[in-house]
């Protein structure tokens, strides 16, 4: 009899560090489940888009994503815009990369750092409104993106719309990345 008990106690001590391995294997099968694929975790940092809601509903433009492609979307059943005060969530900005259509091209990455360096002066750049000029004809929006770490989430800052409605960041930054962003919509 003592030698069974010595068993069923070897046995529920094996068993019971089976259990551990198999809960140790199944957090980690869960966490690893949790990482998000190299494609959603891009950053946009600048944007270009027309939209419309007269007669029907257009939005197209393109991003630029961190690795400087230029990726275009076309009436996008889904957009996420700024919430927040103007501020957009990394998800968000990340599942609007996941809503575009195909790459147009590539920035070098050299002149996307250079732009990109610029954000910050045209974020406190002063904006001249013209407000509204037009009706029914959509707005243009030159859009860039800057990461603001004290609220974890990106500011969308407007560089210029034309259009509806117009207004302008006059700043010599801002003013650099619209004629650049302009040259990228020509080619």
């Amino acid at each position: 009899m003592h030698r069974y008990a010595c068993l069923w106690h070897l046995y529920t001590k094996y068993d019971c560090f089976m259990k551990k391995i198999y809960l140790l294997f199944t957090v980690v099968l869960l966490l690893a489940g949790c990482s998000s694929s190299a494609t959603y975790e891009k950053k946009a940092y600048f944007e270009l888009s027309y939209l419309n809601y007269a007669w029907g509903y257009v939005r197209q433009g393109w991003l630029i994503d961190e690795d400087g492609r230029v990726l275009s979307f076309h009436n996008p059943k889904t957009w996420n815009s700024d919430e927040d005060g103007g501020y957009i969530t990394q998800d968000a900005l990340s599942n609007n990369i996941l809503y575009c259509d195909s790459t147009i091209r590539t920035i070098p990455l050299a002149t996307l750092s250079h732009y990109r360096s610029l954000i910050p002066s045209a974020l406190s750049g002063k904006i001249s409104d013209n407000g509204w000029v037009g009706c029914d004809g959509g707005t243009v929006s030159y859009i860039c993106y800057y990461y603001d770490s004290t609220k974890g989430k990106y500011k969308k800052v407007v560089l210029k719309q034309s259009g509806d409605y117009s207004c302008e960041n006059v700043s010599a930054s801002a003013q650099s990345i619209i004629t650049w962003m302009e040259s990228i919509s020509k080619q």
